[in-house]
């Protein structure tokens, strides 16, 4: 039964927020981490290996690991978890399940959901108009290792004029970039350019980033 909430609440989310439908994200995805480890722990409970008293504990690791994988927010979802039981008793568990969840999602390159979140509604604008009349496009660029933006600060580095660097997200963390900001492989970055120079400055900016 739970499977099958959490199939439905899934469909039901997916078609709500694609519609634009109110519907919100974060409670949704409390809900089905708490069904997806409840149906976890049925199955492991059926099997005989772990006793039925403790399907609370499968609900709030479920909870706990759906988050910080998502989101990207070991320590909210550990906080998150505490805050609905107000137990400390699962603590322990539910911080190894949020680590190993972190990391597996790191190791397997998913999106964190809002940083997605934000990229989708910058695509979506496409364009944003200047009061000056002009046209900006941002667009995203991930550094590849080796290339010539790997290992060097901004300020040493010969970066395209007329294209601004908005932010550096690096291993899931967003960084407001100075002139200091030393730039690594793997950095996505969040440019934003002249639409009437687009082809030239992609061009420059991908020469500097490297292409995959």
């Amino acid at each position: 039964m739970m499977a099958v909430l959490l199939i439905g609440k899934l469909l039901f989310t997916a078609v709500c927020f694609g519609s634009g439908a109110p519907g919100g994200t974060l409670f949704p995805q409390v809900i089905m981490g708490a069904l997806l480890g409840g149906a976890f722990g049925g199955v492991v409970i059926r099997l005989g290996f772990a006793d039925s008293s403790l399907i609370m504990n499968f609900i709030v690791l479920g909870i706990a690991g759906s988050f910080a994988g998502i989101v990207r927010a070991p320590v909210t979802a550990i906080v998150l978890a505490f805050e609905l039981t107000g137990s400390l008793e699962t603590l322990l568990s539910v911080s190894v399940v949020s680590i190993v969840a972190y990391v597996s999602a790191n190791m397997f390159k998913v999106a964190p959901f809002y940083e997605e979140l934000l990229s989708g509604m910058l695509s979506s604008l496409g364009e944003l108009d200047q009061s000056d009349g002009e046209k900006k496009l941002i667009k995203r660029y991930v550094i590849q290792p080796g290339s010539r933006a790997d290992g060097y600060q901004l300020k040493d580095l010969a970066w395209p004029e007329g294209a601004l660097i908005l932010t550096v997200t690096r291993a899931g963390n967003e960084i407001i970039p100075t002139g200091d900001t030393e730039l690594m492989a793997l950095d996505d970055l969040l440019v934003m350019m002249d639409k009437q120079s687009e082809q030239l400055l992609h061009d420059a900016v991908q020469d500097c980033v490297g292409v995959i």
